[in-house]
């Protein structure tokens, strides 16, 4: 059975590695990894990880960036150089978006994991453009209900938000958030078919499923 895309959830640095390794080791990690998805299908995808040594608004490092985001310009719509985007498949009417979690700065510039204001927006401004008769396939290293993301408050908070919108696509609801940052609505109400398929992420070792009404 041929698939349509091989989508990578991140942590492409072994465990074995350190949390946050020299660029060296990222790169080799990361190259062997693109080469091995690219033989296996020609519509790859990856996704950075909390192993992967990219912990800030944009990686710091243009030869890892091209290894994992660049090669695919082609067929996944990116917001310019950001880790986030989506790739459409018509024939199936499925957008699938590719979500950062790890890509988050705070207000002083340090990285911590979430998703950041910027990211939650463009979102947004994805799933409010996608037709009526689509279907969403959201993709992350971090699960919305991982515990990891708890001790940052943005990042915990956006989780939960991104969820609801998710709901509200479904539901051909009127979504809408606000806060001392930033202000956002979506309607989905005149949205007939629409619906999110699921959100499907790595770094958990173990296999759940979560259903979210």
């Amino acid at each position: 059975v041929f698939a349509d895309a091989l989508i990578h959830l991140g942590d492409s640095c072994g465990s074995s590695q350190a949390l946050y390794p020299d660029w060296e080791t990222v790169n080799d990690h990361l190259l062997s990894t693109r080469e091995r998805l690219s033989d296996c299908n020609e519509h790859s995808v990856m996704l950075v990880g909390n192993h992967d040594g990219i912990n800030s608004l944009t990686p710091n490092e243009n030869y890892s960036y091209d290894i994992m985001y660049g090669y695919n310009i082609d067929y996944v719509s990116r917001p310019g150089n950001t880790p986030y985007g989506y790739m459409d498949f018509v024939d199936q009417k499925i957008r699938c978006v590719f979500l950062s979690t790890t890509t988050y700065s705070d207000y002083v510039g340090g990285g911590v994991l979430g998703f950041g204001y910027d990211q939650f927006k463009w979102f947004i401004d994805v799933a409010t453009a996608t037709e009526d008769g689509w279907e969403l396939l959201v993709f992350s290293h971090y699960s919305p209900y991982d515990r990891d993301l708890e001790e940052f408050y943005q990042a915990n908070l956006i989780a939960k938000e991104i969820v609801k919108v998710l709901n509200a696509y479904t539901n051909h609801t009127v979504y809408s958030f606000s806060n001392y940052d930033i202000s956002v609505s979506a309607d989905f109400s005149t949205h007939t078919s629409t619906r999110a398929l699921a959100w499907i992420t790595g770094h958990g070792h173990y296999d759940r499923v979560t259903t979210d009404h």
